[in-house]
């Protein structure tokens, strides 16, 4: 692949590279830094898993929406109206949950 074709940078820093700052390293052929070139994308490892399904009767979810409008430190937010269908879409989900 040319480089020229590259746009993202991914490094999977693992051990004492998690405290390397990856947008901070310095190109010297180009003279610039590696995030004036690239986007930049970090992980702490790359590990794949299966995916297990989980038993969702034992699990909790505390369900948070604007349901009307509302001043908070002086700055009003307008009511959400989708908020009474995604907490019934979630109520689904989760059998044991306590919404607000």
């Amino acid at each position: 692949m040319k480089p020229e074709k590259v746009k993202t940078l991914v490094f999977i820093q693992d051990g004492f590279l998690r405290s390397v700052p990856m947008a901070a390293l310095y190109d010297s052929q180009q003279q610039k830094y590696l995030v004036e070139t690239y986007a930049i994308a970090t992980t702490p490892s790359l590990r794949l898993t299966t995916p297990k399904a989980r038993d969702r009767s034992t699990q909790k979810a505390l369900i948070l929406g604007l349901t009307e409008k509302a001043t908070i430190d002086g700055k009003t937010f307008d009511q959400l109206l989708a908020v009474p269908n995604e907490v019934s879409a979630v109520e689904s989900i989760f059998p044991k949950l306590m919404s607000i």
